[in-house]
């Protein structure tokens, strides 16, 4: 693999060029999140706790990820924020969602994270100086055409024209 290019430093993006292509040319995966309505449901795919699983995608044998469910809660700016539980190692998977009334889907960004909160840690009923951090359930998404950028900007990798 080979760096395209990293986002700014508001924009948590960087992009990786492959010499192949991973995905079946019958499955087109558009990057963009033109059609992407609010409330809507997501996908996001990844390797967390290096979960990999038995089954093989392609001759090639590339593992397929694991796919979790969130819901586009919010427009951020530059950032969508969804509704799920996502995991350390999911950061940097696609998110993809169908528009409506459409069968193909489309790659609406990349997960950069999600938010955790603090709450003190207490022993009989009583604060200590322990704090634990929990997984609030809104991930962050950055948003595809960022990427998209990067890669105007560099195109190398494998063609897919």
């Amino acid at each position: 693999m080979t760096l395209v290019g990293h986002g700014p430093p508001d924009i948590d993006v960087s992009v990786l060029a492959t010499d192949r292509r991973l995905t079946p040319s019958e499955l087109p995966l558009e990057p963009s999140s033109e059609g992407i309505v609010y409330g809507q449901e997501l996908f996001f795919l990844g390797f967390p706790y290096g979960i990999i699983g038995k089954y093989l995608f392609r001759p090639e044998g590339y593992p397929l990820p694991l796919v979790k469910r969130a819901t586009l809660s919010l427009f951020h700016g530059d950032v969508y924020l969804l509704d799920g539980h996502n995991n350390p190692r999911f950061s940097g998977g696609p998110v993809v969602f169908v528009p409506p009334g459409r069968r193909d889907f489309k790659v609406a960004g990349v997960i950069s994270g999600f938010r955790a909160e603090e709450e003190p840690v207490l022993a009989g009923g009583q604060p200590t100086p322990l704090v634990y951090h929990y997984n609030t359930g809104i991930i962050v998404c950055q948003r595809i055409e960022h990427a998209v950028v990067l890669i105007q900007a560099n195109p190398i990798g494998f063609s897919l024209a």
